[in-house]
């Protein structure tokens, strides 16, 4: 969900696409998959990303007013349970390699 959450919030702030994919090298192709959260980004991308749109890193990954969370009860599909799980296991990872990279900062 925070994926496709951040992918959204970086699909509202991007105007020109053909621009943004100059600017930060990516495919549109590529871009497609941030749009939908299916690519995963390492804190140096998405800082590239944050400065692109003009925006802060923090305010980028920190947007909790256009996060929406609904809650849905047991899953009733395996495979979606085991999806939801992978997509928590990526974003604990990705706070722990943002935390490793202000660290360096």
């Amino acid at each position: 969900m925070y994926f496709m959450e951040l992918g959204a919030y970086i699909k509202s702030k991007v105007s020109d696409i053909k621009k943004f994919s100059e600017n930060t090298g990516y495919s549109l192709k590529d871009i497609g998959r941030i749009f939908d959260g299916r690519l995963m980004l390492s804190p140096s991308q998405l800082r590239e990303i944050s400065e692109a749109i003009g925006v802060s890193m923090d305010e980028m990954i920190n947007n909790k007013h256009n996060m929406n969370i609904e809650l849905v009860g047991q899953f009733s599909n395996e495979h979606n349970k085991i999806m939801m799980l992978d997509y928590i296991d990526r974003y604990i990872d990705l706070i722990e390699a943002i935390k490793m990279e202000r660290r360096k900062i």
